[in-house]
C-alpha cells in the first residue's frame, strides 16, 4: 500500500512539473497561476503546495529538470573525442532550435527577468548557468589551445563571451527580430564555419 502511495504522489508530481511547463511556455511567468496549472495536472492545488509549496517552488523545479535535462544532452556530443569542434558548434545551433521549441528558452529568460527582484530565483537560476559555463569551459578551452601560446583569450574570457552571446541572442529571437534584420542564427552558422578555418589551418 505504502509502495502504491508513493508511486501515485510521484506520478502527480511529475504531472505538475509537466503542466507548470506548458503553462509557463504558454503565458510566462507572471502569467502562471497555480489553479490553472492544477487544472492542466488533472489534481487539486493542495498538491501544488504540498510537493513544492509554493508557485516559485514549481517553476523552479520545472527549471531544475529541464536544465538538468539539457547539459546531460549537451555535455554527450561536446565529450564525444571523434566529433570536431566545428561540428560540435554546428549541433549546439540546432540545440539552439530545440530548445526554442521545447520552451526552455522562454523559461529560462523569463526566470532570469524575475530573478531581478527575486533572491531565490536568481541564485537557482545562477546555479544553473554555471553547470553551462563549466560545459563550455572544456569547449573553450579547446579553442584557445588552438591559439597557441599567442593566444589572446583565454578559456574562461571565451566561456563568457559564449554564453553571453547565446542569451542576447535568445532574448531577441523570442521578442521576435526577423532574421532578416538581425540575423542572428545564420551568424552563429558562420561561427562553426570560422571554427572549421582554425582546426584545418
Amino acid at each position: 500500500m505504502a509502495r502504491v502511495t508513493a508511486e501515485k504522489a510521484a506520478e502527480t508530481k511529475r504531472h505538475l512539473v509537466e503542466a507548470a511547463r506548458q503553462v509557463l511556455t504558454e503565458r510566462g511567468y507572471a502569467g502562471l497561476s497555480t489553479r490553472q496549472v492544477a487544472e492542466v495536472a488533472g489534481t487539486q492545488m493542495s498538491q501544488i503546495q504540498y510537493h513544492f509549496g509554493s508557485k516559485q517552488g514549481l517553476v523552479l523545479a520545472v527549471f531544475e529538470d529541464m536544465n538538468a535535462e539539457l547539459l546531460t544532452r549537451q555535455r554527450v556530443t561536446f565529450d564525444d573525442p571523434d566529433t570536431s569542434l566545428a561540428k560540435q558548434w554546428d549541433v549546439a545551433c540546432d540545440f539552439l532550435e530545440d530548445d526554442l521549441e521545447s520552451g526552455y528558452v522562454r523559461i529560462l529568460q523569463e526566470l532570469i527577468a524575475a530573478g531581478w527582484s527575486d533572491p531565490v530565483i536568481r541564485e537557482n537560476v545562477v546555479n544553473g548557468l554555471r553547470g553551462w559555463h563549466e560545459l563550455l569551459l572544456d569547449l573553450s578551452g579547446k579553442i584557445a589551445s588552438r591559439q597557441g601560446d599567442d593566444a589572446t583569450l583565454g578559456k574562461h574570457q571565451i566561456a563568457a563571451l559564449i554564453s553571453s552571446v547565446y542569451l542576447g541572442a535568445e532574448a531577441q529571437i523570442l521578442l521576435g527580430f526577423d532574421e532578416s534584420e538581425r540575423p542572428i542564427r545564420s551568424a552563429f552558422r558562420q561561427i562553426g564555419t570560422l571554427i572549421q578555418m582554425l582546426e584545418t589551418a
